[in-house]
């Protein structure tokens, strides 16, 4: 431990250890062995239009390879009907340029071939290499900073590291069976990050089916026989206008299908006009949507983590009055409210839904009593989840942590013994 301690602290300060030597980018373990990533990498070449054999896939960030219906943004990357897309088999990888700087690269684990947008890069590891250790790597802290240092381009939203360049720079690995113990402990932590993963997924499922009962009436809490009343939406909620009068007044915030977040903490970068003068100004306890929505869904987003903050002119802010706050987020982010605005509302490719529109919607809604009841049950539901994700944070730390340290060499594990 304190030879590990040691090491660490020396290579913070940019000192070299013994048993460790100084590559091109970092300092590293002597014996590990150099490559060039040409050495190690073979592109994989197969285009299909066949979508029946090789269902259509999407690399994101989060979650690695995933089926297109699982993706809500970045539409982009789907090409025309007709268009060619490559094929990836089992242990290949998937490769976003523009992207890559973020995280976007993964390995396809399932058994079966699927296919993915033309635009990415798909390639495969040569034999002496272990496909999930190069996974750890390709997606490390010190690749990210590579990937950042040497990716090209004027505009930094569009800076990309191509795959032909990775090509040509050299890395040092360890040897298979230190690559395979890697791969051992890792996968501990990834199988504690699936199983917490589920677990959530499960609580929110629970939620959903609480949702549709207790927010239609279906099912009352005890105590409560009143009949429900049918109200417009606009008698229980106000539209606000506010707008900002100088640049930059508050934070810009962005309303996505998770939450509020930070604009450039969501994108990774700004969006956001350089002149923000006349964006919506939002309060806590206050709500946003995005009027637009390409899939007929809407998600209506309550502030409760900043005070103040701004958004695009192009979304609704409104707060709530006569109603609980918390019943009416629930309510209007209930499936069966959807269906409803999807039914009412007109669009083309890309459905619209102005305040104007929202307000003249019908809501049947108990007493004010029964409301607060019904969203203390929900939010009981949301606090469970909340830790749950909390939890499965700390555990994705603690992988981070362990990464830096294993594939680095820093912490050495030569044998299943030590």
């Amino acid at each position: 431990m304190r030879d590990y301690l040691t090491n660490y602290q020396m290579i913070l300060r940019g000192d070299t250890p013994k048993g460790f030597i100084k590559d091109d980018f970092w300092i590293i373990p002597s014996d590990w062995e150099k490559n060039k990533m040409k050495d190690i990498l073979e592109e994989r070449k197969e285009y299909t239009t066949d979508q029946d054999t090789y269902p259509l896939f999407s690399l994101t960030i989060e979650k690695g390879i995933v089926e297109k219906t699982d993706r809500y943004e970045r539409q982009y990357l789907v090409t025309k009907d007709g268009d060619n897309y490559k094929v990836v088999y089992e242990n290949d990888f998937v490769y976003n340029p523009m992207n890559i700087r973020f995280g976007a690269v993964a390995l396809h684990k399932l058994r079966y071939p699927v296919s993915v947008s033309a635009y990415y890069n798909t390639f495969y590891i040569k034999n002496g290499y272990n496909p999930r250790f190069i996974e750890y790597f390709l997606q490390s802290f010190r690749m990210l900073h590579f990937y950042n240092k040497y990716a090209e381009g004027s505009l930094i939203e569009k800076r990309r590291l191509h795959y032909s360049v990775l090509l040509e720079y050299s890395f040092s690995f360890p040897p298979i069976f230190e690559q395979n113990r890697i791969i051992e402990i890792l996968s501990t932590w990834d199988k504690a990050i699936e199983l917490k993963e589920k677990l959530i997924d499960e609580k929110k499922k629970q939620k959903t089916g609480l949702m549709q009962k207790l927010l239609t009436g279906k099912v009352r809490l005890p105590g409560f026989i009143g009949e429900w009343k049918e109200v417009k939406l606009g008698k229980v909620i106000r539209e606000i206008n506010d707008k900002t009068t100088e640049n930059n007044q508050y934070q810009v915030l962005t309303s996505s299908r998770q939450g509020i977040f930070l604009q450039e903490e969501y994108f990774n970068k700004s969006v956001a006009s350089s002149n923000n003068i006349g964006y919506k100004i939002i309060k806590k306890g206050q709500f946003t949507y995005r009027t637009m929505s390409d899939d007929g869904s809407f998600k209506f987003n309550r502030l409760m983590e900043y005070e103040n903050g701004i958004v695009s002119p192009a979304y609704v802010v409104f707060e709530a009055i006569k109603i609980n706050p918390v019943f009416l987020m629930n309510l209007m982010n209930d499936y069966s409210f959807n269906k409803h605005i999807q039914k009412e509302t007109q669009g083309g490719t890309r459905l619209s839904l102005k305040y104007n529109s929202l307000k003249e919607f019908v809501i049947k809604i108990p007493s004010i009593e029964e409301q607060d009841a019904i969203a203390n049950v929900l939010n009981t539901v949301d606090k469970v989840i909340e830790l749950n994700q909390k939890e499965l944070e700390e555990i994705k730390l603690q992988k981070k942590g362990l990464m830096q340290l294993l594939l680095t060499g820093i912490v050495r594990v030569y044998s299943q013994e030590n």
